[in-house]
């Protein structure tokens, strides 16, 4: 799946690991697209869409910026706050969720079943 949803507490480390996955592309300039919702990194496999869900209340706002197109493009999307997508997803993802316990961060990968 082209589509990677990284869920977490603020802090767990969501932009640390898109940083990570974006360095082992050759891409070093990575931030969180808080306030822009979406970054796009290019890399030499082609683009990456990095998005942050944290200030969407409502899907309307993810239409406006033209999420479907992003999602449709067949490039990565990696998304931090992904919570108001579960009810609506009708593709297949890739869910990691990082926990912190004992000041050690806890991954867990899933590829939970699609609506």
């Amino acid at each position: 799946s082209n589509l990677i949803l990284l869920d977490g507490e603020m802090g767990t480390g969501k932009t640390t690991l898109v940083k990570t996955i974006m360095a082992m592309k050759g891409v070093h300039e990575v931030s969180s697209p808080t306030f822009a919702i979406v970054n796009r990194y290019d890399s030499d496999e082609g683009a990456f869409f990095h998005f942050d869900l944290y200030r969407i209340e409502e899907m309307e706002e993810l239409y406006d910026i033209g999420f479907e197109e992003y999602l449709e493009s067949g490039s990565p999307c990696l998304i931090e706050w992904p919570q108001i997508l579960y009810p609506t997803l009708d593709q297949p993802f890739i869910k990691i969720s990082i926990e912190m316990v004992d000041e050690r961060r806890i991954f867990t990968i899933s590829l939970p079943e699609v609506n």
